[in-house]
């Protein structure tokens, strides 16, 4: 007859040994999910360019200089990059909004595409803007924002992830040259 403590030694042993492969197999798929977790895509205005604001007319209202601008085009260059490994991206329509105090100068919508990982795209967008009155600020400069509206989708291995909605704003200075001031690049930022 076997003795009852060399029995329960042997269950002890057991349940140990299955304790131990349990938290490993924990801790590996905790070290994979985290490994997986897909970074936000990175939009950057490369550069803008407003050709009319060459042909601008200054006029003075209220001691304010005012700049009156008829049907021009705000083209600018937009990077769109994903800093992810191994983990695509499929982008809905990207809409693009230009506003100017808080109101909608012009929008332009990108089409869907698929991006891979480590890659980055350069798209061209013109947006057409109708009769407008700007007001420059003191420094001579016209503030813009820019607005960026997506929804994404992660393709993790063979494994697509819901749609995530994302809105991304800048705020930029343009010159009456029509050429971006300060830095050319302006990273677009999440709301």
């Amino acid at each position: 007859m076997i003795p009852s403590w060399k029995i329960s030694k042997t269950h002890l042993d057991i349940y140990w040994w299955l304790f131990q492969v349990v938290i490993v197999l924990g801790l590996a798929c905790v070290v994979v999910w985290l490994s997986l977790i897909p970074k936000i895509p990175i939009f950057t205005v490369t550069n803008i360019n407003i050709p009319a604001a060459l042909d601008i007319q200054n006029s003075t209202l209220g001691g304010t200089e005012v700049v009156v601008v008829n049907n021009i085009s705000v083209f600018f260059n937009l990077e769109i990059s994903n800093p992810n490994r191994g983990v695509g991206i499929y982008y809905h329509h990207i809409h693009a909004t230009v506003y100017y105090n808080n109101s909608v100068l012009g929008m332009k919508s990108i089409p869907a595409f698929y991006q891979r990982h480590k890659k980055a795209r350069l798209t061209d967008v013109l947006v057409n803007v109708d009769q407008k009155l700007w007001r420059k600020n003191a420094s001579g400069h016209i503030d813009f924002k820019m607005a960026l509206e997506t929804a994404v989708k992660y393709r993790i291995f063979r494994w697509n992830t819901k749609n995530h909605p994302m809105d991304f704003e800048a705020f930029l200075i343009v010159c009456t040259n029509g050429t971006v001031a300060g830095e050319k690049q302006t990273k677009l930022h999440q709301k």
